[in-house]
């Protein structure tokens, strides 16, 4: 199989420190939770505190307030920042579409460099290798990510040419991120807590649940893209006001998020129905968000439909995303049930 190399990566780490530094918790807590029983966080939380009035979170706090810098755009915009914290993409996403060409977003990266310079962010990550290698260890016992990809490959995508990689955030809670530079597919997963919210010790069971949520993150970088590429040709969905106000407090606030979501979402349920008997909460979980059973089926059954022929996922793509328009209009009644 295709290797999926797992890292912890320092871009990652440093926004991690940022965003907890930062109002971000205001909006979005569960995303920079406080973790009981976590030493690391509650080290890097101690280590980083007295530059909590830094400029360069002055300027993110600003990016937070005006813009829609939330979930995979400040995982994102990391992506594109060299080893020595300068940044390369301001011709891409989320910099160009996300941020409008923020200059506040530009102010803030430069002013990162000095952040990372002046707080030592160099040294409390070398300090920390062995426990980060812990870390990826503990992931690689509880993941075993064959099927994955392998599943990708019966979708027909071009993953032959990809190299998979996924980043362990530990200073970020409750998320997965998905996105892609080139040949480069990432994965950013967070820590996770358990009902008393205690860190989880270990990063999973190897589920067909938990294993779907990388299908889904590994999934944007290739449903994103066409999404993109035949954009005039997929006919958009219709919601009233009340479908776009929940899905857009889970951050899906435009059409195209939507429908790359309805499209990824059904890919990842066409994978848990075919690997596991129980999917009755993939769609409760759903639910919750704004989407809807009948609309996932009907896209997961195209999907299926589309894996007994020749044609490429992209070959197939427009049908595919076009049956969301279709759910939509023939079972609008049902629609979020």
């Amino acid at each position: 199989m295709e290797e999926i190399k797992v890292k912890i990566d320092k871009r990652i780490e440093v926004l991690g420190v940022c965003l907890r530094l930062s109002d971000y918790h205001e909006k979005f807590n569960h995303l920079v939770g406080d973790l009981k029983n976590y030493p690391y966080l509650e080290e890097a939380d101690r280590y980083f505190a007295k530059f909590q009035n830094h400029k360069a979170i002055k300027l993110l706090n600003e990016c937070i307030k005006k813009l829609s810098f939330s979930y995979d755009a400040p995982v994102q915009l990391m992506l594109f920042l060299d080893e020595e914290w300068n940044f390369h993409g301001q011709n891409e996403y989320p910099f160009v579409n996300r941020l409008k060409k923020s200059e506040v977003v530009l102010d803030f990266l430069k002013e990162l460099k000095n952040f990372v310079k002046e707080s030592n962010f160099e040294e409390f990550f070398n300090q920390h290798q062995d426990y980060y290698q812990q870390e990826i260890d503990s992931f690689n016992s509880c993941f075993e990510l064959s099927q994955v990809v392998d599943f990708m490959k019966k979708l027909k995508m071009n993953v032959a040419s990809k190299h998979f990689v996924i980043n362990l955030a530990l200073l970020l809670t409750n998320g997965g991120y998905g996105y892609f530079n080139g040949d480069n597919v990432f994965c950013t997963m967070s820590r996770m807590a358990d009902k008393e919210g205690n860190v989880d010790k270990i990063w999973g069971y190897n589920s067909a649940g938990e294993k779907s949520l990388f299908l889904h993150e590994f999934s944007h970088s290739f449903v994103n893209p066409l999404t993109e590429k035949y954009w005039e040709q997929i006919d958009k969905p219709v919601l009233d006001i009340t479908e776009r106000e929940v899905l857009a407090k889970n951050a899906y606030s435009d059409v195209f998020a939507i429908i790359c979501e309805y499209v990824i979402r059904a890919i990842q349920l066409s994978f848990i129905r075919q690997h596991s008997k129980n999917i009755d909460w993939f769609f409760e979980i759903n639910a919750k968000t704004g989407y809807s059973k009948n609309i996932l089926l009907a896209v997961a059954d195209k999907i299926e439909e589309h894996m007994q022929d020749d044609k490429t996922f992209e070959e197939n793509y427009l049908e595919i995303a076009n049956e969301i328009s279709k759910a939509v209009e023939n079972k609008k009644d049902c629609y979020g049930k």
